[in-house]
């Protein structure tokens, strides 16, 4: 899930080691390009032993750090269970893998801090939103990001639509709801009591909802019959987080990935707009001179904690170095050995300090650059 990916990314961002590795490459799920992912690994391997000998590391530093590694090679099983990227963080203390729902570079990358940029995409919480399902025979909530989709209803909410009043009561709505529809009045019971009922039950879920949702801020679609959808908005505690537009129909056990079709339309569709507002942002503030496109000053204003909102390209490095204490970087157009992605560095010291991130194409940033950011002051 992007949250664990964003909070994994966050956590290291913090660490700062004279010997930092990273090692990012695409994985396959099937088929024979899984054989093809141990060697690309075998060799990604053998470039970081390249490049840290080349930085000066000591021999047996070296293959302290390298031999754990290494073992992962004929490890068949793992290899067999990857998704569809893989990025290994190592230190003389910390080795960490991570798998991703996306394609990541094939880089091997050594400095002071990890190559964390292209797990950022994971980092922009506008990417994140909340899908609840509503029924008059229950609710369910799932966690959706641009690449998927997971159910993480909370367990408290299945008694809440139990028991003998509950089966009595919206056995008769839900057997009536169908297509766009749902009547509710079913045999045997007044349409006013049956949807005070279902109110009081949304109103009870809502307050086991409210711990997970609110917390999480994202974007909440709500999916189901238009009237049950329209009970529930009348009864929740969170209707500014609720999406104006829903997923419209009778939505009862449909597995998380027909959620997940229909919902992420609605939810793309808000992330452009919360994209292009923080663009525009982005213009208003040139005309005050509060924005900046070039690199080395995005760099200082992110160590003294000046940037506000920062845009990053995904896919694309620049590959140098910067010292934070004297302000100074240099751009290098190949990698040499102890270089940074100052793409990255730039992202690490703005989160540190609190800043927004949009980990954006490249196609998409202000200005056709690299780099760009708004400042507080």
């Amino acid at each position: 899930m992007n949250t664990t990916v964003r909070n994994q990314a966050l956590r290291l961002i913090q660490k700062e080691q004279p010997v930092c590795l990273s090692i990012l490459m695409p994985t396959h799920r099937a088929g024979r390009e899984i054989q093809q992912d141990r060697i690309r690994f075998k060799n990604l391997l053998r470039q970081a032993e390249e490049k840290l000998n080349g930085a000066g590391v000591r021999k047996r530093e070296i293959k302290a750090l390298i031999a754990p590694l290494k073992e992962r090679i004929d490890d068949h099983h793992f290899w067999r269970h990857q998704l569809d990227g893989l990025a290994v963080y190592r230190t003389s203390e910390l080795m960490e893998w991570i798998q991703t729902l996306w394609t990541l570079p094939e880089l091997c990358v050594t400095g002071q801090h990890f190559h964390v940029k292209p797990l950022l995409r994971a980092g922009t919480p506008e990417r994140d939103f909340l899908v609840l399902s509503v029924t008059a025979a229950g609710i369910r909530l799932f966690h959706g990001s641009q690449e998927a989709i997971d159910d993480i209803t909370p367990e408290g909410l299945a008694e809440i639509f139990a028991g003998p009043e509950g089966d009595r009561r919206t056995a008769g709505l839900q057997a009536h709801s169908a297509g766009n529809e749902m009547r509710l009045h079913g045999p045997g019971s007044p349409a006013d009591l049956e949807e005070a009922n279902l109110e009081n039950r949304f109103r009870r879920a809502d307050q086991e909802l409210s711990a997970t949702v609110t917390a999480a801020g994202f974007p909440v679609i709500l999916a189901g019959v238009e009237q049950v959808q329209a009970v529930y908005r009348s009864t929740t505690s969170f209707p500014e987080l609720l999406a104006d537009t829903g997923i419209t129909g009778n939505v009862e056990g449909l597995p998380p990935q027909e959620i997940w079709n229909a919902a992420w339309p609605i939810a793309e569709a808000r992330f452009r707009e919360s994209e292009q507002a923080a663009i525009t942002d982005f213009h208003d503030r040139a005309g005050r001179g509060l924005t900046s496109t070039d690199l080395a000053t995005i760099l200082t204003a992110a160590t003294e904690g000046r940037v506000e909102r920062l845009f990053v390209a995904t896919g694309r490095q620049v590959w140098g170095s910067f010292d934070p204490e004297k302000r100074q970087g240099k751009v290098h157009q190949v990698a040499s050995p102890g270089d940074e992605d100052l793409l990255n560095t730039a992202a690490l010291f703005s989160l540190s300090h609190g800043a927004q991130l949009h980990a954006l194409n490249a196609d998409l940033m202000p200005e056709g650059c690299l780099a760009a950011a708004a400042f507080r002051y």
